[in-house]
Order: C-alpha cells, then structure tokens, then sequence
C-alpha cells in the first residue's frame, strides 16, 4: 500500500492518479451524485412552484441508464406520477453530436391537469411569465437527435375542468404508445403507435410517421367510442350547454407535406357521431347517428391554392330537439366542394342528392311535418373577388306529405316538385329561374270545418330578377286544378281550372300586369236567407276574424297597382238555397260565361264586361263598361226566362198556387253612378197561374210594356198592352171563395218604410183587350157559373200623383153588357175617388142558384139593368145603387136553410110597375175610416130597410112609387059595435081602388077586427039605453025612476057609478063581436066591388082582436100580398 501511495506522489503516480481521481468522482457522481441530484437538488429549487419526490434514482455512469422509482410531481394540485422510468443514453453518439437515446420507458405514468374556477392550470407555475417574443433563429442546428424506441406503459391521462358551470372531468386509460425511429438527420420522426382506453375513449389507436425531408406527416388516427364531454369548453367562456352523453367512432388517415408547396388532406377517412345527447339552455338535443363514411380532403397551397373535398355520404339518422323538432332521417350523398384562390376565390359545389324524411317542428301554435324531401343534382359555383357571382341550380327538389298544423287551422300537401332551377348572384344582382312547379293534392282547413282542397298547381317558367332599382317576379302560367272549397265540411265552392298568364309583379314597385286569367267550370253553393250566405257567414275564419275587434280606420292610399288584360269566367255554377221564408227555394243556375278587359287599380278608368247566363230557368245576357271611382255602369241587360214555372216557390210564398207557364223577355239599358236608372221594355207571353187544384186561376196571353223605366225613386211603365188576361173567381163546396183561400197568412210584424211613401209608380197608355172572367159558386145546391167575357178597356194614366180614368167594357153571360168608368187616385183611393159601373140586360135566370140559397125561389125570367155610382172623398162614401128588373118574376119555391125571412115576392109585388118594371134606388154613404166599416154590411143595411119598410109599411113604399098619400092605410075605420061604413073613409077606399089597379100582381088584404072592450060595452049601453026608454014608454017613468027600476031589477047599491054598473050588468053574447067583425070586412069588400076592384085582388082574413080608436073607432086592418 505504501509503495502505490508513494508511487501516487511521484509524478509518473500523479499522471495516473488525476483520471483514477476523476473516474472514481464520476463514478461516484453517477451512482450516487446524480441520484441525490435528482432526489433533493432538483425538489430543492422546484419548491417554490411544485413538490417533487422520487423515492428512488438508480444510474449506471458506465451503462447511462437511469431508473426512477415511484415519482411524484405536485403543484398545488397532483401533475405528474409515473410507477418506474428508465432511459438508456447512447454517450458515444455525443461525438457524433448527436444525443442518442437508446430507450426512454415510462410505466404507468399519470399525468393529471386540472384548471381551476379562475381559469388557471396547475402547471402555470412552469410557464414563462416573460410576455416578450423570442428572436428566432433561422440557423440550422448542427446537433442531432435521435430516440430509437419511446414506449409508455398502462398510462393515464386525466383532465378536469372546474371553471365550468358543471365540472367536467375526462381520463384515459391503458395507454400504451410507442415511438421508434427519430433521427432528425435521415429528416424522420419515427413511427409512432398509440393504443389508449379510458371510460371517455374505448380504444384510441395511433399509426402515424414523420419524414424530415421532404417534410411528410402522414398516419392514421382511429378512434372508437370516444365520449363526447366537451372538454374543449375548459378553454373557453362559461356555456350553458351540457352533453350528457355521445360517442365518436372515427378514422382519419391524413397527410401533409411541403413539398412543391404545402399540401394536406384526407384520404378515406370517416366519422361516426351516434347516442349524441346534450342539453341546451334546458333543451334537450339527441340524434341517434350522423355519420359521413367517406371523407377525402385535399388542399394544395401552391400558386394556385385548390382546394376539395369529397363526401361519399352525410348521413344523419333521429335528430330530436326537445319537444319542438325532429328528423327521422337526413342524406346527403355524392358531395364535392372545390375552392381555387387565385387573386380571389372561386368555388364549385356539387351534391348528387340531398333527401331527409319524418321532418316536424313544433311550438306552442304550430306543428309541421313533412314525411319526405329531396332535391337532386345540385350545382352551385362562385367567384369571390371585388365583385361576388354565384350561379346555382337543381334538377329535381321534391317535397311530399307536407302537413302543418295549429289550433286554427290544417295545411296538407301531397307533392311540391320543382325541376330545373338556376339561379344567379352577380354584382348584387339576383336572378331565379324555375321551369317547373308543381303542387299536387293541397288541403287547407280552418277549425277542422273550413277546407279547401286543391288537386294540382302547377307554374311554368318562374323568374325573379332583383337589382337596386327593382325587384321583378315572372310566371309564364300558372293553373290551378281542380279545387274544393268547404264550409263547416260541406262542399260549397270549387272550380276545374284557374289559370294565370304572363304574371308580372315588381315587387318594390308594388306595380302587378297579367296579361289573362282564366277560370273554369266554377260552381258555388249556398243557402241565402235574411242574414246573408250562409257557406261564407259560417266560415270560421270569418268568425274569427269579426270577433276581433277592427282597428279604427284610417285615410290611407295603397301604392299597389295592378292591370289585367283580359279575364274570364266561363261555365260556371251556382246553387242557392233561398231560406228566406218557411219553405225553401232552390236555384240551378249554370252555364254563366263573364268576359273582362283591362281591369286595372285605375279605378277612374273604365272596363269591359261580357257576361251570359244560359241556364234552363232563364238565360241573361250583358255587356257594358264599368268604372269603379266614382262609380258608374253602362250595361244592355238581355234577360229571357222560357219557363216561369221556375219561379213558382217564390209565388209559393204568397199564394196556394202555382205557375204553370209563361215566358219573360226583357231588353234593358242599366246604368248606376250617384242615381240607378233601368230603361227597357218587358214582354210576357203565355203567363198562366193554377191554384192548389191545378185549376186555371189567372191567365194573361201576352203583356207588352213599350217603355220600362226604373229609378231609386219611380217606376215608371209607358205603352202597356194587356191581351186576353182571365181571372177565374170560384165559390167551393164549403162556402169558401177562391181568391181568398189563395192567399197565405202573413204572421210577420207589418212595418213601415219611410222609402216607400217616396217612391212613386207610374203606369201610362193601357189598354185591356179581350179579357175574361169565370164565375162559379158551387156551394149551391143548384150550380151557378157564368162568364164575363170581351172585357176592353183604355186608361191613359195611373199614377200617384194625378187622378186615373179607367174604362171597362164587357158581355156578361151571353147577351149582358158590362161598363165600368173609374176615377181614381189608384194610390190613395180614399182622398178621392168616383166609381160608377153599368150593367145592362144581364139574364137574372143565371142568378138562380143564388136566388134559390137566398130568397127561397127560383127566378124564371128577367133581366138586370144595374147603375151604380159612389164617390169616396177624404174616406167619406157616398153611393147611389139604381137598379132596375125587367119582366122580373120569380119561379117556383125551394126550401133553402139560408133563406132570408123576407117578403120576397109580395116586394116584387109591391115594387113592380104594371109595365113590368121594378126600379130601385139604394142611397149608401159611410166612412172608410171607421174600423167597424164594412161595404157589405152598408148594402145589405141597405136592402133590409127596403124590405123592413114593405113588411112595416108597405101602403106607404106603393104611395111614394104611385105618388099618392097612402100614410094612413093601413086601416078602414067602424063606430064601435057597427059595420056601416063611414063617409070618412070614402078618400082611403078610393086610393085601395088605384092600389089595385096601379098593381094588379098585388091583393089586398082585409082582416075582421073587434075591440072586446069598446065594441062590448057599446052593445051593453045599446041594451041599456034600449031598457030604460021601454020602462019610460010603458010604465011612464021618469028617466030617473027608470033607472032606479032597472036597479032594483038587477039588486044593485045606490052609488055614484051606478049607471055604469047597470051598464056593465047588461046581458051579452060575445059572439056578436065576431059576427060584428066580418060584417064590417063584408062591407068594405061591398064598397071596393062596387068601386071596380078585381075580386081576386080582395082577400078577408080571419077575425082578430085589435086595438080601439079612443074608445069610439075599430078599424078593419088593411094589408098587402100576391
């Protein structure tokens, strides 16, 4: 030992001895140095940022391998762990200058990276706080660097985030990744190989190179089942979106290199989103899968720097966004998108086909679904520079089962197709061309009882150009198809066909000119009634929008303006259901044709209009100009209605009864600006009404009005012939008259219409020619009819105004004449009226069966000549009724229940004239206002004083028709108990004599009176006086002593009556008085015999009683019979 150390001291020993010293420091460093540098130097210094700790640092100076054990790296939250590292160092390479690494080996690492709520990482502390850029220097390093194998074992990875509104944590398991082949001077970094598993990723596979030179990254990165926890959020602002669940499958296999320019892409690469859940401001979003299975990218920075890219497919399957949409399936297929920056930017799109299906969106008001879209070989290419043009079209985009809903109201549409679409974008100005469009199977409904129903719209060349001074949309044609319009799910409306031609509207022009519209075949049907049409009243949109109120009016002038050139309807329809009354009325009218010109929102400005109606009921023809501000119509009106049955409901209404012919024609000039005027002239032909029997009831053969003229104010009708009218009046079986048994009950309120009393009718040059009237009573047990026929007439006017004279002449029956003269105002009869009327040898045996109900005899000859005169002035009526019977008699009797109780035949008696003549003069007067007035009340008053005067006082009626005072015939006067004719009453005697002779169908009567009392007591005084005078005579009494003897006779009381009581005790036989009676009746007869008086004229009745003439006369009754 000794000889080394002296051998160290010498100088030879301290050659050997500096690098023995320096190998034994080296070793010393490297086993131990390093270790402790590593355990507490490095802690040491870190302190104040972190705490490091390794439990164990082994290193071989000789192998450079270096072990670490259990190492542990904390700031103020864990950094880093890892269970072993080991590294192997290549020391030779250093001379080389090159660090080589042979091994570098982590088994299970942990690294861990949190961010806090004040957005700090926990490694912040190792970041540079020096905020100064660093002078890079583009030299290039001469060192090298090489790591032949990097491999990490069964690490982890963690992040969390707790500035988030949630914390969000992530953390990767079982990583095992692998680099192998970095050497920076073959311009390589190796080979690398990543496999990773952890509860957010499944499997994460890395398979990726990078060369130097050229300078080439390219691999492949494979993801599967990767959680999508947005833990990109960690870096940016606070959100509130929440991705409860989702996954990605993906595989990327990329390039980039800069070779000839910088390129990179992807090649073949796919992405698979699928169970994506997240919620969104308290929205949940969740798509089943959206995948894209092909990608290819590619982008060549070069001069030109092309881009594209190319989608095989996007694909994207159940997209629900909380309750508000969905998609049950979207596809995008054969997508290529190519972009060239070139001193601007030009772009080119294409996309073979887009289709989705089961679309819905919801909201509170509204849904909308539609089942399938898809829109196909889509092209669109741009230039982007100082001036933008994009130019875009389709082929085909086709929509079907579109249905979009709310509370109100139900939009369905089977197809919407639209083919061949291009559209331009150019130096702000916008162009849209669509050849085609097309909709077919459209429903709209409001409140599920509005509908229409539209078959097909198809448009034809559709162009939209927009620039800075207009916006211009084009139809070439557009038509409607069949189409249904429902009314609370009754059909009520529709159409075949509307069509639209040569459509151009300016939109910012507001400025719209078609050149036609045409519809087809329309139809309308309705129930009209007092509230209007009923189809349009109960559309519930209608309702709905009345029930709101209306915002106040406002003065405003619509810039809008529009022309349309020509317009069309042509076949329509229309179906109406008049409710106005009870029974309902029902209109077919059909083949209506309206024509148009120049329509246009000039409303100063006029229009042509052609309209027809040809229709069975009636046809209608018209044409004229219209203006609408203000307004005014010119039309020529040609109205002619062949069949006027067709009205009949509407006489239906008033009358039991029917139309059965008649034709209308009417000719007619309209106009209507400030007032309405009608000039025209009517003709009716054939007009025939039947009642409810299908009887003739009235009838006119023709009616021509020359000149009609109506006003809002007048009607006024000129030149009116009337030929051959007929009325039929018909008394039935059960004693009802026709006329009134037509006629319906009106139960509504009567009113008045302050316009009516305004309106004034006029009616000038009338004639009457040939008309006739049936008249007929079968209520009689004997029929009665008769005709009134050759009925003229000539009235010049008749108006409200002026006074009218109406004329009527006629035959009645077969031989009568008939006149009637009428001075009027037809309108208001009752101010002024003067009515007279002539009939003239009318046959009264026609009138039998009346005579036989009423008076109880039939009538064999005679004839009625009939004068009539009334004059109503201010509603007082004052009439004179001369009638006159010729060779009047009457036939046999017949019972009759209604016979009147009257002396028929003893008036015509009376009446009669020994010429034959029975004249009559009936004076009638009373007041129309009166409401207990009746005409027919006043004349049968009449005629029942005339006979209550003949059963009264009939001596009376013959003294004023002979002209003789007659007033006290009633009666020949007798002395009480005696017959003997009084010189008294010879003047009486004689007038009975002319009676008879004036009228020998009369006889008089002569009835034997007695008054018991007076005739009675006259006889009992004869028997008294006749005693008394015998006593005196033959016992020469004094008067008083005879009494006084006939008073002790009869055993009678002194008293003061005594005499009349001897009076009353006279014996008598009472059938003196009847013997008196006749003898006095005898007498009278003697008297009128002896006079000349035709003894079948003198008729005795039997005795009566009468009444005494002061107690001195009984008259013999005198009386009137045939």
């Amino acid at each position: 030992m000794k000889k080394f150390i002296n051998f160290l001291r010498t100088k030879r020993g301290l050659y050997v001895s500096i690098p023995f010293t320096l190998l034994i420091l080296y070793t010393l460093f490297g086993f131990f140095g390093v270790p402790f540098t590593i355990q507490t130097i490095v802690p040491y210094f870190l302190k104040d940022k972190a705490i490091l700790s390794v439990e164990s640092a082994k290193f071989n100076p000789f192998t450079y391998e270096l072990n670490l054990t259990k190492v542990d790296l904390t700031t103020q939250k864990p950094l880093f762990q890892a269970e072993q590292i080991d590294t192997k160092i290549n020391f030779q390479e250093i001379f080389t200058l090159a660090l080589s690494v042979e091994v570098l080996r982590f088994k299970n690492p942990k690294i861990n990276i949190e961010k806090e709520r004040n957005a700090t990482y926990n490694f912040d502390v190792f970041l540079s706080q020096n905020s100064e850029p660093k002078n890079e220097s583009n030299k290039t390093s001469l060192f090298n660097f090489k790591l032949n194998h990097l491999k990490i074992q069964n690490g982890i990875l963690s992040y969390k985030d707790y500035s988030l509104f949630e914390p969000f944590d992530i953390e990767f398991d079982d990583i095992d990744y692998e680099i192998s082949g970095i050497n920076l001077s073959k311009n390589s970094i190796g080979k690398h190989t990543l496999g990773a598993t952890s509860k957010t990723i499944q499997n994460v596979k890395y398979n990726g190179k990078i060369d130097i030179n050229p300078f080439k990254i390219y691999g492949t990165i494979d993801v599967e089942k990767l959680k999508i926890n947005p833990f990109w959020l960690s870096f940016l602002d606070e959100q509130k979106i929440i991705i409860n669940n989702g996954f990605i499958n993906s595989k990327i296999n990329y390039f980039l290199t800069v070779e000839n320019g910088l390129k990179l892409g992807l090649k073949e690469s796919n992405l698979e989103i699928f169970d994506l859940d997240i919620l969104e401001n308290n929205n949940t979003i969740l798509v089943k899968s959206l995948s894209i299975p092909s990608i290819n990218f590619k982008s060549d920075i070069a001069k030109e720097k092309r881009s594209s890219l190319l989608l095989k497919e996007i694909k994207l399957s159940s997209l629900k966004y909380a309750d508000m949409a969905e998609l049950g399936e979207f596809k995008a297929s054969d997508i290529s998108f190519d972009l060239l920056s070139n001193n601007g930017s030009k772009t080119d799109t294409k996309i073979d086909k887009i289709a989705l299906n089961s679309l819905i969106f919801k909201d509170k008001n509204l849904t909308s679904k539609l089942e399938n879209f898809s829109i196909s070989k889509i092209k669109s290419s741009g230039e982007f520079s100082d001036l933008l043009a994009i130019n875009s079209s389709f082929n085909e985009a086709n929509a079907t089962d579109l249905n979009i809903t709310s509370a109100d109201f139900n939009l369905n549409l089977a197809q919407i197709l639209a083919l061949n679409a291009n559209s331009t974008f150019k130096n702000g100005n916008f162009a849209l061309e669509i050849p085609s469009l097309s909709l077919d199977k459209t429903g709209l409904n409001y409140a599920f009882k509005d509908y229409i129903n539209l078959s097909n719209l198809s448009i034809d060349d559709i162009k939209f150009d927009m620039d800075k001074n207009s916006s211009v949309l084009n139809l070439n044609k557009a038509t409607f198809a069949k189409t249904t319009i429902l009314s609370n799910k009754k059909e009520f409306a529709g159409f075949e066909s509307f069509a639209i031609n040569e459509f151009e509207f300016d939109l910012l022009n507001q400025n719209l000119n078609i050149k036609s519209l045409a519809l087809s075949s329309p139809n309308f049907s309705s129930s009209v009634g007092k509230n209007g049409l009923s189809s349009i009243n109960e559309l519930s949109v209608l309702k709905a929008f009345s029930s709101t109120k209306s915002a106040q009016k406002q003065e405003t002038k619509s810039g809008f303006n529009f022309s349309i050139s020509n317009s069309s309807v042509r076949n329509a329809t229309l179906k109406l259901k008049d409710i106005f009354d009870i029974k309902p009325i029902e209109h077919n009218i059909d083949k209506i044709d309206i024509f148009a010109k120049n329509l246009s929102s000039d409303f100063n400005s006029t229009f042509d209009i052609n309209a027809s109606i040809n229709s069975t009921p009636f046809s209608l023809k018209t044409a004229g100009k219209i203006a609408i501000e203000p307004l005014n119509v010119n039309l020529n009106l040609e109205l002619l209605s062949k069949n006027l049955s067709y009205f009949t409901p509407y006489l239906e209404q008033f009358l039991k009864a029917s139309i059965k012919s008649g034709e209308l024609d009417l000719n007619a000039k309209f106009n209507l600006d400030k007032k309405m005027a009608l000039d025209g002239k009517i003709s009716l032909k054939n007009f025939e009404i039947q009642d409810k029997e299908k009887s003739k009831f009235f009838a006119i053969k023709s009616l021509d009005i020359a000149q009609a003229k109506l006003s809002e104010s007048s009607l006024e009708l000129s030149k009116i012939d009337i030929n051959s009218p007929f009325i039929k009046l018909l008394v039935q079986k059960d004693k009802k008259f026709n006329i009134l048994e037509l006629i319906k009950e009106n139960n509504s309120p009567k009113t008045t219409s302050k316009s009516d009393s305004n309106f004034d009718i006029s009616l000038f040059d009338i004639s009457v020619n040939d008309a006739s009237m049936d008249f007929a009573d079968f209520s009689l047990f004997i029929p009665f009819d008769t005709k009134i026929t050759k009925l003229n007439s000539k009235i010049d006017e008749i108006s409200q105004k002026k006074p009218s004279k109406i004329t009527l002449s006629g035959v009645v029956g077969n031989e009568g004449l008939s006149q009637i003269d009428i001075i009027t105002l037809p309108f208001s009869y009752k101010d002024k009226t003067n009515f007279s009327m002539i009939f003239k040898d009318v046959a009264l045996a026609d009138a039998t069966p009346y005579s036989a109900k009423f008076i109880g005899y039939e009538i064999e000859d005679g004839r009625l000549n009939l004068k009539l005169n009334y004059t109503i002035e201010n509603s007082k009526l004052k009439a004179s009724n001369e009638i006159n019977l010729d060779k009047f008699s009457l036939g046999k009797k017949v019972e009759s229940k209604e016979a009147v109780n009257l002396p028929i035949s003893l008036a015509i008696s009376i009446l009669k004239d020994q010429n034959g003549q029975i004249n009559i003069n009936l004076p009638i007067s009373g007041d129309l206002n009166d409401p207990e007035f009746s005409y027919g009340g006043i004349i049968w008053g009449a005629v029942t004083k005339l006979f209550s005067d003949i059963v009264l006082s009939p001596f009376r009626l013959i003294g004023n028709v002979l002209g003789i005072d007659a007033g006290e015939l009633s009666g020949i006067d007798f002395n009480v108990a005696s017959s003997k004719m009084l010189d008294s009453e010879n003047k009486k005697i004689e007038n009975l004599t002319k009676i008879t002779k004036e009228k020998p169908d009369i006889k008089i009567t002569l009835t034997p009176t007695y008054n018991e009392k007076a005739d009675t007591f006259a006889f009992k005084k004869r028997s008294f006086d006749e005693a008394v005078s015998f006593l005196m005579s033959s016992k020469l009494l004094s008067y008083k002593n005879a009494v006084k003897s006939l008073q002790t006779s009869f055993s009678l009381k002194d008293g003061d009556d005594l005499e009349k009581r001897l009076i009353e005790a006279q014996p008598f036989d009472k059938a003196k008085l009847e013997e008196l009676a006749k003898q006095r009746a005898k007498n009278l007869q003697e008297s009128l015999l002896e006079l000349g008086v035709n003894p079948a004229q003198i008729v005795i009745k039997s005795v009566k009683q009468t009444d005494s003439k002061q107690d001195s006369f009984v008259p013999v009754l005198l009386g009137v019979e045939n």
